[in-house]
């Protein structure tokens, strides 16, 4: 077993984040490396203390670098002293160990994490000076009081994790979404971090809307039905059907608060396998309901890049036309041409000025991100008919979503019924849609 210190803001949530990874065996919340051996909660405002969660943990089961990508998923590493709505220096970040064998691996994924942010990180790190155990009633807090104050976002508390050889990936039960995807040993990150500061979302499941409804509402039997962009799932809390060593499946089925936005009686399931070096992500749809149901599904997921430097590359050698969103995200008559130079598309921010590029009629089944050497280091392959490619307008965000879609957004024409949208599924009663898209790296 082996022992490292983290600093991530109030200890109370910190301790429940890294209570849920397989690998860690023991958690204690306490304070390091303040200016006194010991000291009592009420104290430390003013004794230079951090919060902190000692985390002993298997390390052929999770390695440091792996552990510590994670980390990185539950705090602000550029914030000083502020995590959350908490501020001070007891609540500042940091990494502290006992043995200088670890010091490599933990400037290792400074370093990296530094690279992802394209910023100075104000993580200390630091040698153990002394870790002072907290009171008992500050243990395992949010077990205690479970509606307690935590300043972690809800969803990275409902984490669940596969990893193989090559690849470890973290999702979340809340809109079955991916969190984290990256080599086994942690060394490298493919998925967007969630700055909400340019897009607070990494790979959202988009269930029963891609896009918007005209006016955001929906007509359906002479009945009116109102629903945000790209539908509820991704804002839903989903339940875990099922984990094995390669598997995770996550499912959501239909309620009364559903059934107000979206009049069908349905069950989602979203299934993460690994295989070798690649993600399966695998979407099934049943139709629980005695009548036909219309809907649209996509993915959404998050890619690290550097707009300035990288490169698309698509299976298709003709040119790629493409259908432009207007101001309130629904489509116009405008059409646009992909500038390729042998299927290859040269990034930038200002290709995403006027919004998602959104690529109809199955011309698109298999994307792959290419670093500034055209190499490519990430495949994302579909049988969607629609691909949408997105990142952030006027934000130079360093990451570029692929997104496969079975639907779109409405015309800003479109004045017809639930049924008639362009590019909707319609599942008979008791029957199941099956869809999906594979990340390879």
């Amino acid at each position: 077993m082996k022992t490292i210190y983290l600093a991530g803001g109030c200890f109370w949530g910190a301790q429940k984040f890294f209570d849920q990874f397989d690998g860690v065996k023991e958690t204690q919340v306490g304070f390091a490396n303040g200016n006194k051996d010991s000291v009592r909660y009420e104290e430390i405002k003013n004794t230079g203390h951090a919060e902190t969660v000692k985390v002993v943990y298997d390390e052929e089961k999770l390695p440091t670098k792996l552990l510590l990508r994670y980390y990185f998923l539950s705090i602000d590493p550029l914030s000083v002293n502020k995590q959350g709505e908490d501020s001070g220096i007891q609540y500042r970040t940091g990494i502290y160990y006992e043995n200088e064998s670890d010091i490599s691996d933990i400037f290792f994924a400074i370093k990296a994490e530094s690279s992802r942010r394209n910023a100075e990180l104000a993580v200390e790190v630091e040698k153990l000076l002394h870790f002072c155990p907290a009171e008992e009633s500050h243990q395992k807090y949010l077990e205690k009081n479970p509606t307690g104050y935590c300043h972690i976002k809800p969803a990275l508390l409902k984490l669940f994790t596969l990893k193989n050889k090559n690849i470890a990936i973290a999702v979340s039960a809340f809109g079955a979404e991916l969190k984290s995807l990256c080599t086994s040993n942690g060394e490298n990150e493919y998925l967007w971090y969630a700055d909400s500061k340019y897009w607070g979302r990494s790979a959202p499941v988009l269930f029963p809307l891609v896009g918007n409804y005209k006016d955001k509402n929906s007509l359906y039997n002479g009945r009116k039905y109102t629903l945000g962009q790209h539908g509820f799932a991704r804002d839903k809390m989903f339940e875990l059907a099922e984990k094995t060593e390669n598997t995770l499946a996550f499912r959501l089925q239909y309620s009364e608060n559903t059934l107000n936005v979206y009049p069908f009686k349905f069950r989602l399931e979203v299934k993460y396998t690994l295989l070798e070096n690649k993600v399966c992500v695998d979407w099934s749809v049943k139709n629980l309901d005695d009548k036909t149901m219309y809907f649209s599904l996509g993915g959404h997921p998050a890619f690290l890049c550097n707009l300035n430097e990288n490169f698309l590359r698509f299976d298709s050698h003709t040119p790629l036309v493409w259908s432009v969103l207007n101001s309130e995200g629904l489509l116009s008559e405008e059409k646009c041409s992909l500038p390729l130079e042998d299927s290859v598309l040269s990034l930038s921010s200002e290709l995403f000025d006027k919004d998602a590029i959104i690529l109809e009629n199955n011309q698109i089944h298999s994307v792959q991100i290419l670093d500034k050497n055209k190499i490519s280091y990430l495949q994302v392959d579909f049988k969607a008919p629609v691909l949408g490619i997105w990142s952030p307008a006027k934000k130079n965000a360093q990451f570029v979503c692929i997104e496969p879609w079975y639907g779109r957004t409405d015309r800003a024409t479109f004045s017809g019924e639930l049924p008639n949208r362009e590019w909707g599924n319609a599942l008979s009663p008791q029957k199941e849609f099956i869809g999906g898209y594979t990340i390879q790296i």
